[in-house]
């Protein structure tokens, strides 16, 4: 396997900051095998451990993302600004969590 496939798809996980799919990053890299991201994805996984890196795959399903180990989050949580999920998003999911069950009325009215 090229070793430039294994850098392709470790620059799409670090830059994408959230969970991927392995035919998504396929179609970003213009890849035809999503079994060849999948194999990289593996090595990736493997090396990130072996160097005993601050970085780590987390799998999902059939997504990954590039993350930043627990042990290290307290030094670099100021930098992270963003989330998957906008603030609007987050607001809802926290009136959902609070005041559970809930009728998406309600939870209109709450928001506006």
């Amino acid at each position: 396997m090229p070793e430039d496939y294994k850098k392709q798809v470790e620059a799409v996980l670090f830059a994408s900051g959230k969970f991927l799919e392995t035919e998504r990053i396929a179609e970003m890299l213009g890849l035809g095998s999503v079994g060849m991201v999948k194999n990289v994805i593996d090595e990736l996984k493997t090396e990130y451990k072996q160097k005993d890196s601050a970085l780590e795959i987390l799998e999902q399903g059939n997504s990954y993302r590039m993350h930043i180990k627990s042990d290290f989050v307290h030094i670099v949580r100021n930098l992270m600004t963003e989330t998957e999920f906008d603030r609007p998003t987050i607001s809802t999911l926290a009136v959902i969590a609070w005041k559970q069950p809930l009728l998406q009325s309600k939870i209109v009215k709450m928001r506006n």
